[in-house]
């Protein structure tokens, strides 16, 4: 269940929300920033564009989150186009024993996927994996199954909340997680398109996925 909200996320986050180590100014070349903290429980974002499932403001975490059912996605509409360069940051939790986070540029060609189901990797993803609440997969999708995909392990996403950062420069794409440089794919393939996907998929254990404080950024 979602419910548009007429009040928009708050304009001062970028204010509120220095950037992190390592960054440039959170105020360069932003295409899209919230923390969600003016919204009340159970609203969805009258800026962002629900697509299906279930997705609605959560506070069970401490902050203002997104909680996703499995099956659910939505689009963050940018100011602008990508630019060759740009990084994507999120704090992100769940707690399902088996699922997966994938967050793209959105890719028209494949919008008839309805939802985008997590068995069909195409290019330019970030993929996060929790595995039996005891292993993450971390991964950047090249371009198809065929082609080679960097991957990592990571025990964070089920432990609490944590600070995600994705970095494309190029064809070169990092994952940050928690500050410290969990993957680096040095020919990934990524559309600049100016619309953000986040799909999150489960295999039917009970339980959500949180996604809270996005802030998008060309460099």
């Amino acid at each position: 269940m979602h419910a548009n909200n007429a009040n928009s996320p708050s304009e001062q986050v970028l204010a509120e929300n220095p950037a992190r180590p390592g960054d440039v100014s959170p105020t360069r070349g932003t295409l899209y920033a919230s923390d969600f903290a003016s919204l009340a429980e159970g609203d969805f974002p009258a800026d962002l564009t629900f697509r299906g499932g279930s997705t609605q403001i959560d506070n069970s975490q401490g902050d203002a989150m997104l909680r996703f059912a499995g099956g659910s996605w939505f689009h963050i509409p940018l100011t602008a186009t990508l630019a060759e360069s740009f990084v994507i940051e999120f704090d992100y939790y769940t707690n399902e024993t088996y699922a997966v986070l994938f967050v793209s540029p959105f890719d028209a060609a494949v919008s008839g996927r309805t939802p985008p189901s997590y068995s069909g990797y195409r290019q330019g993803q970030f993929h996060f994996f929790s595995i039996a609440n005891t292993s993450v997969g971390v991964a950047i999708d090249a371009a198809s199954d065929s082609l080679p995909k960097a991957n990592a392990q990571h025990s964070a996403f089920t432990d609490g909340v944590v600070p995600i950062r994705l970095e494309v420069k190029g064809n070169q794409a990092k994952i940050f997680v928690e500050g410290n440089q969990i993957v680096l794919h040095p020919s990934a393939t990524f559309l600049r398109t100016d619309v953000i996907e986040f799909f999150y998929g489960s295999m039917g254990a009970p339980g959500n996925g949180y996604v809270g404080n996005i802030r998008i950024r060309s460099l």
